[in-house]
């Protein structure tokens, strides 16, 4: 695989993430000396700004870890054609390379509508190839945009689909209790979002500071999609005895009744079985309030422990077909179940 394909893969994870809370599917990742220094994906709907776009997000992290808004010498890869805004803010940066996927047709400034990357009256120009996984970016959008349409006509079709107050009360287990997460979580839980082992290399980036990671908790506090299709859930579990956090717990509950759920253990924890505890009562939640009939979740073929906590909470392999939510990359394996909620059958 070529190195701009290898790159371009790490800025589809990212637009992933974008995908996950509702927003367009677009991700960055900015380059220098052949390594990853900053990652974006478009927050505008969450941040409430025009400016979120997934290039921006990353020129700004990449400047504030180099200390310089010039970025001489980094490549900038980016899933869609940047627009004019994000263009512009590329030739200011003094990137030397833009590699971009999918081509934009209606605001696209690299070439669709504009080119600005190649007009001579401005004072810098940078390298810029499209097309880098162009097949891939676009297939994500479009799949963004056919789901988006099916999920408001399903949340139309239901007025107030989830209870008002899921995901914003805590949930008790036998040793555990599952605070929802929120902006003053970030310095208690910053040790464990910092820890490398706690991450999955592609999927889960290291946060780049414990401000950072307060402002993304921020965002989880609204706990629903602008368009309420998608009630996006997160918890810390914490041990009520000693104090101490083990871990957390995230749900993807969608309007027309599925969901993909996710837990992570820090490593002190693991071998108590404190993930198949928490997803339990997550399991029930999601039954109860959020109406969800069918649950998935995305593993590494090689994690043999984790792979052991799913099949013990029923949980089955699946195909993708079965929840293209969830997005299983090459060397991961996808699970489901049914569930069984009030009012239904099995």
């Amino acid at each position: 695989m070529s190195e701009p394909a290898v790159f371009m893969r790490l800025a589809l994870e990212q637009a992933r993430h974008a995908y996950a809370q509702g927003e367009v599917p677009v991700g960055a990742v900015v380059v220098l000396d052949g390594r990853v220094i900053a990652t974006g994906y478009n927050q505008p709907i969450a941040d409430h700004d025009p400016t979120a776009h997934a290039e921006i997000r990353a020129l700004r992290q990449a400047a504030q870890l180099i200390g310089n808004y010039r970025l001489s010498g980094c490549d900038l890869y980016v899933t869609l054609e940047p627009c004019a805004m994000c263009a512009g803010a590329i030739q200011h940066a003094r990137i030397r390379r833009l590699f971009w996927g999918a081509a934009d047709p209606k605001t696209g400034a690299c070439g669709s509508v504009l080119d600005l990357m190649g007009e001579p009256r401005l004072n810098h120009h940078c390298e810029a190839r499209g097309g880098v996984l162009a097949d891939e970016s676009a297939q994500l959008l479009r799949a963004f945009f056919a789901e988006r349409r099916r999920r408001r006509a399903a949340a139309l079709a239901a007025a107030s689909v989830f209870a008002p107050e899921l995901g914003r009360r805590n949930l008790r287990s036998p040793r555990l209790i599952l605070e929802p997460i929120g902006a003053l979580h970030a310095d208690a839980l910053w040790p464990m979002f910092a820890d490398a082992e706690m991450t999955r290399p592609g999927r889960d980036p290291v946060p780049p500071s414990p401000e950072w990671l307060a402002a993304h908790f921020g965002t989880l506090e609204r706990r629903t999609t602008p368009d309420g299709a998608t009630a996006r859930l997160d918890w810390a579990l914490r041990d009520p005895q000693a104090g101490d956090y083990a871990g957390w717990v995230q749900a993807l509950a969608h309007a027309d009744g599925t969901a993909v759920i996710d837990v992570a253990i820090a490593p002190a924890c693991r071998g108590r079985a404190l993930g198949a505890e928490a997803l339990g009562v997550v399991l029930e939640e999601l039954a109860g309030r959020a109406g969800t009939r069918e649950v998935c979740a995305v593993v590494s073929a090689g994690q043999a422990a984790a792979i052991r906590m799913l099949r013990s909470l029923a949980m089955q392999p699946a195909d993708a077909a079965r929840c293209p939510q969830a997005h299983p990359q090459p060397g991961e394996q996808l699970f489901w179940r049914a569930l069984a909620g009030p009012g239904r059958d099995g």
